[in-house]
């Protein structure tokens, strides 16, 4: 046991030797190699030379190295690049994104509105761009019609030059920075009809249709009223008995006596002028004498309007009771 353990430490020492050797002599050729490659990287000229790669834990921990700070600069500037590209797109999205018509809210500085402290208004973008500024360096502005009246002088014009139309306390050119998007009014869907509950065009058209039926049947009722009508009259005026002529003088007797033939130096004529001016004059008379009838009993009654209707029914009365004296006479 003890012989077989002794030759075994002996086996293991010389294969430890013999690795090392090895090693040495390998690295040795790797330097010469390594040395070799900076050559020909700095000389361009040789390039056919053949160029040994070496795989020893130092060539690839100096390769790593090398490979680590190399790909380190190359991020580094890609991560530049994409960083002023990004802010330029970014600012292109937010140009884009305000663009005219948009509802947003502004932070209005308080020298703005003659105020101690910035507030934020709702408005309407109006313009979204460069100002003509020839100090500062040219930044993108957003002009806002404010909703609010924020009692300032702007109306659309800014630096001398006007950008926008809006009312007079009613305007704004900020930064982009200084505004920011609300919420969009949510859309409405139009109001089509329906059937159970018809719109208001239709309901009208209906109310249109419904009066043009009612003027045209009225219209209709109104000429068959009219046809009747005549029908019957004409109808009564053949089968009417004829009138009966009274002794007694009446409205109808003095409408039907004949008058004279219009002569002037005819007698009966002249007679006849003479009887109707008598009795228009007694008939002026009598008028006379009612009203002052009538004026005494309106004052006796009190002299109002009720006192004149009694009074005019009281001479209404006596008027027909004289009317039945006479007729009694007659008889």
């Amino acid at each position: 046991m003890a012989l077989n353990g002794e030759n075994e430490l002996r086996s293991r020492k010389i294969d430890d030797n013999h690795r090392r050797r090895h090693r040495h002599h390998f690295h040795n050729d790797c330097h010469c190699s390594c040395h070799n490659h900076s050559q020909n990287n700095n000389n361009k000229n040789h390039e056919d030379e053949k160029q040994i790669i070496c795989v020893c834990g130092h060539c690839k921990s100096l390769k790593n190295h090398q490979t680590y700070h190399d790909g380190k600069s190359k991020n580094s500037n890609l991560s530049s690049d994409n960083e002023s590209s990004t802010s330029s797109t970014s600012n292109a999205r937010q140009v884009i994104k305000y663009k005219k018509g948009v509802r947003v809210l502004v932070n209005v500085n308080g020298s703005v509105y003659h105020s101690k402290q910035a507030k934020q208004f709702p408005g309407v973008v109006q313009y979204v761009g460069l100002s003509d500024e020839l100090l500062k360096a040219p930044r993108s502005k957003v002009g806002i019609s404010l909703y609010d009246n924020v009692y300032s002088t702007h109306n659309g014009v800014y630096k001398g030059k006007r950008y926008f139309f809006c009312p007079r306390g009613h305007g704004a050119m900020v930064n982009l920075t200084d505004i920011k998007l609300m919420q969009p009014i949510a859309p409405t869907q139009p109001l089509t009809g329906n059937p159970m509950f018809p719109s208001y065009k239709e309901v009208k058209k209906i109310r249109k249709l419904r009066q043009q039926k009612i003027e045209e049947a009225e219209e209709k009722l109104r000429i068959e009223h009219q046809m009747k009508r005549r029908e019957q009259m004409e109808r009564f005026s053949k089968s009417a008995p004829q009138p009966k002529i009274s002794i007694h003088s009446n409205k109808a007797s003095k409408l039907r006596t004949e008058k004279p033939g219009q002569s002037e130096d005819d007698i009966e004529l002249q007679y006849y002028q003479d009887v109707e001016r008598l009795n228009h004059m007694k008939l002026v008379e009598q008028e006379t004498s009612e009203r002052q009838l009538l004026r005494k009993m309106k004052k006796v009654f009190g002299g109002d309007d009720k006192a004149e209707r009694m009074a005019q029914t009281l001479l209404k009365l006596h008027h027909a009771f004289e009317e039945g004296r006479s007729l009694d006479k007659t008889d």
